[in-house]
């Protein structure tokens, strides 16, 4: 079983294949590297479509302005990118890349493979849409090859993405191949062609790595759509890998197809690896070698410390599958109950996630299947519907103490102010980051939930304080709130002055016109009137 046709690859690399004759933006740029990191920006559909006359980073549009001294190198996303360009929910002629209904041209091919880096910045391209017969590999990237190859942080997602009849057919690429690496990545969408055809990847070969990356997608064999041809090797992330290696990843979507059918990867030959990793999609397979994780496994293949999940992939067996390296089937159930790596309470005698890094999963709880962690954001199909979690935005609250005491207004030179954010939140798995925002005041110390402050310096009037949560699952979702206070001085007591014993009245003194017994009433009548307590209140208002 061979999983491409390595003769056809294995071509040199004509620069005269990679840079197309210079054509220039319409605006043009003065400087195509803002950042200085060898990256050139990519602000719209024409520059992503502009990289295949590119496809070694050098230049966009023939041009490098603004380029290291050393050059640079590959490109990335400065924001979302939507093929439905017309925002109106459905692919057609009347959006700019329908292309007679083929929709969009892979960049990169197997004459011409891109040899770049091209990092998405943790955006999305949206409803990426590729319909029509091909000999070529198809997804996002034709080709993507070499050892300086590297597609990370990127999504591909949307309710139109499809892409269909086609051989070797994935997402992001349809062939990686010789070190490329796709790192950080994702898709949804319908997939479906022949053979090879993943999620993610249709095939990856010669040392090709797929790390910390998913898939909703789900896969189809275009046989069973009534197509043509060979219609071996679909998996749920990828197609089929050759002397190449998968770690830190899961698929949801469901796959069928005629052969070497895998919730995960379709087949895996020659020195194939795969780690840490996940599936749960319906596996359907009409002919021979149907896995719960892994359609066909040959002896040189290595898979460790992953599983399937046997009731929702239909599947009781995976090629290949072995104890000893903690390579097995289990429950749903099962599979979502650990919370930690080390948990030993869900599945007698095993431990389902001996190796599996907290900095990489999160466990959530007993009830949710563990989340892929990139850059700081969880992203989970805890309920194993075959999509990502719905993300419930948190709530915060505030609690307002001084000297210790729960208080509505803050007198000044009282003690200490402490400001506590209280945060609900729908996802009990979810963690959670909070900014303050304040002004005039003297911070003493803050927490990850509390600021503290001196009221000595406050002044008597409003304050108004800010706090911003943001969770970390995706999406991600963040509540706002404010609290408004008000300070006074501090009360003072009035001071009541004792009269003198009054003097013997006598005529003179009457007809003096005063009396020194009025000038003291005055004076107490006057002492209460000047300190008397100032109304205060305090507000929380929810944005």
């Amino acid at each position: 079983m061979a999983i491409i046709n390595t003769t056809r690859l294995i071509v040199p690399i004509l620069l005269s294949c990679l840079i197309a004759p210079a054509a220039f933006a319409e605006s043009g740029r003065a400087d195509y590297d803002l950042d200085d990191d060898g990256l050139i920006e990519i602000n719209s559909l024409a520059d992503l479509d502009e990289i295949r006359n590119n496809l070694d980073g050098t230049s966009l549009y023939g041009e490098s302005t603004g380029c290291p001294e050393a050059g640079c190198n590959g490109f990335e996303l400065t924001t979302t990118l939507d093929f439905d360009t017309n925002a109106d929910g459905k692919m057609d002629e009347n959006d700019a890349y329908w292309n007679g209904g083929e929709g969009w041209v892979p960049i990169g091919d197997i004459d011409n493979w891109f040899v770049a880096i091209f990092h998405g910045n943790n955006y999305q391209i949206k409803n990426m849409y590729i319909v029509g017969s091909s000999e070529q590999p198809v997804g996002l990237f034709g080709v993507v090859a070499g050892d300086l190859s590297t597609v990370r942080n990127l999504g591909l997602t949307g309710e139109l993405v499809v892409l269909a009849d086609a051989r070797y057919v994935g997402t992001i690429a349809g062939v990686g191949f010789q070190g490329a690496a796709f790192n950080s990545i994702y898709s949804s969408g319908r997939v479906q062609g022949g053979p090879y055809v993943g999620g993610l990847v249709g095939a990856l070969s010669t040392y090709a790595t797929i790390d910390n990356s998913f898939s909703t997608s789900e896969v189809i064999s275009y046989g069973e759509m009534g197509g043509y041809g060979d219609f071996g090797n679909f998996g749920g992330l990828a197609g089929g890998i050759l002397n190449s290696s998968i770690r830190n990843s899961f698929a949801t979507g469901s796959v069928a197809g005629m052969e070497s059918v895998g919730g995960l990867v379709g087949s895996s030959i020659e020195n194939g690896s795969i780690q840490n990793s996940f599936s749960i999609g319906l596996v359907s397979v009409s002919d021979t070698y149907g896995g719960g994780l892994m359609g066909y496994e040959d002896a040189d293949s290595v898979i460790t410390n992953s599983h399937w999940a046997i009731d929702t992939s239909g599947q009781l067996t995976s090629d290949g599958e072995s104890d000893i390296d903690n390579y097995f089937g289990a429950t749903l159930a099962e599979l979502q109950c650990p919370t930690s790596s080390d948990d030993t309470e869900c599945l007698m005698n095993y431990t389902l996630y001996p190796t599996w890094d907290s900095s990489v999963w999160d466990f959530g709880t007993s009830s949710e299947l563990p989340g892929l962690i990139i850059d700081g954001v969880v992203y989970r199909d805890g309920d194993a519907d075959g999509a990502l979690d719905v993300n419930h935005a948190p709530e915060v609250a505030f609690v307002l103490t001084q000297n210790g005491d729960e208080v509505y207004d803050i007198t000044i030179g009282d003690g200490d102010v402490t400001l506590e954010a209280v945060i609900t939140d729908q996802d009990a798995s979810d963690h959670h980051t909070l900014s303050w925002i304040y002004e005039d005041v003297t911070v003493i110390s803050e927490t990850e939930t509390s600021v503290t402050f001196s009221s000595d310096n406050l002044i008597v009037g409003d304050y108004t304080i800010s706090a911003v949560v943001t969770d970390n699952r995706f999406p991600v979702m963040s509540g706002n709130s404010e609290i408004t206070f008000s300070v006074e001085a501090v009360p003072v007591d009035p001071v009541v002055v004792e009269p003198d014993p009054s003097p013997e009245v006598t005529p003179s003194s009457k007809s003096s016109g005063g009396g020194s017994m009025n000038f003291y009433w005055l004076m107490l009548i006057s002492g209460f009137l000047l300190v008397g307590r100032r109304t205060v209140y305090c507000g929380i208002t929810k944005i």
